[in-house]
């Protein structure tokens, strides 16, 4: 799900309400039908937003207040985000991520995928190495000036 102000503002033909509508428009339509859909859907933006805006004070202050006011699962969820609050808060404070590692993982599985095995390890970690040594790094243009 998006944040609200995400969501698309361009007008589309809806089949099944047989009019011209925008995403907002239609997330609005759907609230107005049910309250309890619309506190939990309210629920869920302010603690992204609040999240995204790195405000660690009013996350955790949007966890309490809905601790007990959203459905069950909605709930099993935040109690899940009470169980990890030393690694959330550490989020909000540094930048730092395993983005990189992440990805260096990801490239390994994939040269594992298209070998179909290797059945030495030295060859394989040979292959890992040169895809890793070799690969073309992209210059900066250079600028005369």
């Amino acid at each position: 799900m998006k944040p609200y102000e995400e969501l698309s503002e361009r007008y589309y033909h809806h089949r099944l309400l047989g009019k011209w509508m925008n995403h907002r428009e239609l997330v609005e339509l759907i609230l107005t039908t049910d309250e309890t859909m619309k506190d939990n859907w309210m629920a869920y933006q302010n603690l992204i937003t609040t999240f995204c805006s790195r405000d660690e004070k009013r996350f955790f202050a949007w966890l309490d207040h809905y601790s007990d006011k959203v459905h069950p699962l909605l709930q099993t969820v935040l109690e899940t985000f009470r169980k990890l609050t030393p690694a959330i808060r550490n989020s909000f404070r540094t930048k730092l991520t395993n983005g990189f590692v992440e990805g260096i993982n990801n490239k390994i599985k994939v040269i594992k995928r298209i070998s179909f095995g290797y059945r030495s390890f030295v060859n394989f970690r040979t292959r890992i190495m040169i895809c890793f040594t070799l690969t073309k790094k992209t210059a900066q243009p250079l600028v005369v000036g």
